[in-house]
């Protein structure tokens, strides 16, 4: 009589269990479901877990409806064809992988309106260079405090352009000319001062400075009323490349970034690096190009410069998901995305992971800095973050901060 009674007890808990496992969301785990530590209703792991387990579990934060639509803001200069495919590319991974219905495009003349309209709104994103977020953050804080990184999104490159007339063949050479440092608060304005100062550290030099927008300094350079002028842009570039194919007189020319002290630079330029890139793939008729003792030619095409990133950045209150997918697809397509032209026709844009998860002193988003750790920490001593990891109650000594419990079939992408 008592085995049947064990047997008929076996037989229903395993029905039980069954029905339970039936009603189980498809994308919760067992492991979750069983776990004596973890407290569904408040989507902690209680204070008595041990820290073993914590080590290897990972935690879904709590679930979100789509979003119905983001904005992503560009500055105006990067709407060339080349790289627009890419980040068309990057938009339509992130309305796949982040729960966006639809992603607005929007391009800023300049970039604080664009900056502002990320600070104001935590469903607004951009992409803006690392030179400009660093110069924001010392001269006006207020415009980018709510403003957290993302990802390296691409990078941008360094060009002195002259006007072959104007017998420039080196940056020390600028001595006395009329140069184009770019309008205030540009990547040609920072960039520019900076290479100048860093050239009047050693050397006796004084320049007649303009400060006009590249449209404008590059029709004036053509036309000869200035020497030379400074100019930052994606390479290949649409807009130089253009310029030059219409230069059939070979007026300009390409200098390469030289004469400078490169540690007092990097000191001072933080994100740049130092790079050499080919003028092959210029158009055809820039090359040969001589002056002085200045050469380059199809066997001899790489002009020293250098690069420096372009960020992907959000509001700090964005939703975790978005920039941890924003991530996601990013690192997952790598392969794809370094095969495109944009990144075949210049080595120097390749992506490479984790070299583009560098933001150096720039906060990084919460979704972002938890795919950058790998979705795996292993700690007892509560932070800022600890609601991203233990649920949405308040952080205390007793939870176990990095305690994540894994909620889906593929734990790595279901955050």
């Amino acid at each position: 009589m008592r085995t049947n009674f064990i047997y008929s007890l076996i037989i229903t808990l395993i029905s039980i269990f069954f029905i339970k496992v039936s009603k189980i969301n498809t994308k919760e785990n067992f492991i979750t479901w069983f776990l004596p530590f973890y407290n569904k209703g408040t989507s902690e792991l209680t204070s008595g877990t041990p820290k073993y387990l914590t080590s290897n579990l990972e935690y879904n934060y709590l679930e979100y409806d789509y979003l119905q639509e983001i904005s992503f803001y560009l500055l105006k200069k990067s709407t060339s064809s080349i790289t627009q495919s890419y980040y068309d590319f990057l938009f339509k991974n992130i309305t796949k992988s982040a729960k966006v219905k639809k992603v607005n495009i929007i391009y800023e003349k300049n970039n604080d309106d664009l900056l502002k309209k990320v600070n104001e709104n935590p469903f607004n994103l951009a992409i803006i260079s690392s030179s400009i977020l660093s110069r924001k953050m010392s001269t006006d804080i207020d415009l980018v405090k709510n403003i957290n990184v993302i990802i390296v999104s691409n990078y941008r490159f360094i060009f002195f352009i002259a006007n072959n007339k104007s017998q420039i063949s080196r940056l020390l050479e600028i001595n006395g000319k009329n140069i184009n440092l770019g309008v205030k608060d540009s990547d040609e304005n920072i960039f520019g001062e900076r290479i100048v100062n860093n050239l009047q550290l050693t050397n006796d030099l004084k320049i007649n400075a303009s400060y006009d927008d590249s449209d404008t300094a590059f029709k004036k350079l053509i036309n000869g009323q200035i020497d030379g002028m400074f100019y930052t842009d994606l390479y290949p570039s649409q807009m130089l490349d253009g310029i030059i194919s219409q230069d059939l007189d070979k007026r300009l020319v390409i200098i390469p970034i030289q004469d400078i002290n490169p540690k007092v630079f990097k000191e001072r330029n933080i994100f740049v690096e130092p790079v050499s890139i080919d003028l092959n793939t210029l158009p055809e008729n820039y090359l040969p190009v001589k002056v002085k003792d200045l050469n380059y030619t199809v066997y001899k095409p790489n002009l020293p410069t250098y690069r420096y990133p372009d960020f992907i950045v959000c509001n700090k209150k964005a939703e975790p998901r978005l920039s941890f997918n924003i991530v996601n697809s990013v690192v997952s397509n790598l392969n794809i995305m370094n095969q495109s032209q944009y990144f075949l026709r210049n080595g120097y844009n390749y992506l490479s992971f984790p070299g583009i998860a560098n933001s150096m002193f720039f906060p990084i988003h919460i979704g972002a800095k938890i795919f950058y750790e790998k979705i795996t920490i292993s700690t007892t001593e509560p932070n800022d973050f600890c609601k991203f990891y233990v649920g949405n109650s308040k952080c205390t000594p007793d939870k176990i901060v990095g305690a994540k419990i894994i909620t889906g079939i593929d734990g790595a992408s279901e955050f």
